[in-house]
């Protein structure tokens, strides 16, 4: 009976355990049936992914087509218009079209044309940029190289000007001047000249460099004294008249003290107080002094104010 028990006991233990192997192995096949699913439907996704791709590239290669071949007609009727477009000719026009906004003249002439090429305050006059055609950039480039050398030169004069003693001020003086002996610059302006024309040259070309040499001359023979670049005594000098009124100059003398050029300086009127109390405006920026007097390019070295005011 023991022994029929025990053998029970045993088949009972064999079936369990071929149970329990029979249900692991029925949940591995339904976890790999999972797998295999999830596995069809990534690959699904991949696929719709890729086909939507291909749609894409396909649609911005039409739409580059297109694109490319609406500037090809673009250019082709640009270029149809520049082709056909009347092109300015004096042997039908004339010299002067009476209907049109421009003339014609040969390039040869430029030289001979007489024109101040900046303007007081350094920049291109109108003349300067329409004769040669300044671009917004090459006016802007002309103004800052006129700028640096005037700014040079003016360093220049002041490290060479030497202070002369005044005369001595004394009560209801009728004259009062002011003197600076300038020593010879003629291979210091020589240097600057140079700098300034290979600048206009880099900027504007060698043609346009050497139509614009001659006004360029014009426009630096005021910023030098009359005797050119030698050795010269610059004085600023003002005499009480009889009258009352004050006549200011700018005298230049040779080394030796002779009077070579005397020139009047002008100073702006005041406009009238607007109220009572109130001080007299210059007419301009603030100076007494205009552009165009005698005096304006000197005033880094005398300033400019006058040197005796009215009683």
């Amino acid at each position: 009976m023991t022994s029929l028990n025990f053998a029970c006991l045993i088949i009972t233990f064999i079936a369990a355990v071929g149970l329990r192997l029979g249900m692991n192995h029925r949940s591995d096949q339904k976890e790999l049936l999972k797998l295999r699913t999830d596995e069809r439907t990534l690959r699904n996704t991949i696929a719709e992914h890729d086909a939507r791709t291909s749609e894409a590239n396909r649609h911005s290669s039409d739409h580059r087509s297109e694109l490319d071949q609406i500037n090809a007609e673009l250019r082709a009727i640009s270029d149809e218009i520049v082709r056909t477009a009347p092109v300015p000719d004096p042997e039908t026009e004339g010299r002067w079209p009476v209907d049109r906004p421009y003339f014609h003249l040969p390039k040869r002439l430029l030289d001979q044309i007489s024109y101040s090429m900046f303007t007081a305050d350094g920049k291109p006059t109108e003349e300067t940029k329409t004769l040669f055609g300044l671009t917004p950039h090459e006016r802007e480039m002309l103004w800052q190289a006129w700028t640096d050398f005037r700014s040079d030169l003016q360093e220049l004069q002041i490290r060479s000007a030497e202070r002369l003693p005044d005369a001595p001020v004394v009560a209801n003086s009728v004259e009062r001047s002011v003197r600076f002996h300038m020593h010879d610059l003629t291979q210091e302006l020589a240097g600057l000249r140079s700098r300034l024309s290979a600048r206009i040259e880099h900027d504007l070309g060698p043609t346009r460099a050497r139509l614009l040499a001659d006004p360029l001359n014009a426009q630096i023979s005021p910023l030098t004294s009359p005797l050119g670049d030698r050795e010269v005594i610059i004085a600023f000098q003002a005499d009480r008249q009889p009258d009352g009124s004050i006549r200011h100059w700018l005298r230049f003398s040779d080394p030796a003290g002779t009077v070579m050029y005397k020139q009047p300086v002008e100073f702006q009127t005041p406009n009238p107080p607007l109220n009572h109390g109130e001080s007299p405006a210059v007419i301009g920026t603030g100076s007494p002094l205009g552009p165009d007097s005698v005096l304006w390019n000197y005033r880094h070295l005398f300033g400019d104010q006058p040197l005796l005011s009215p009683p």
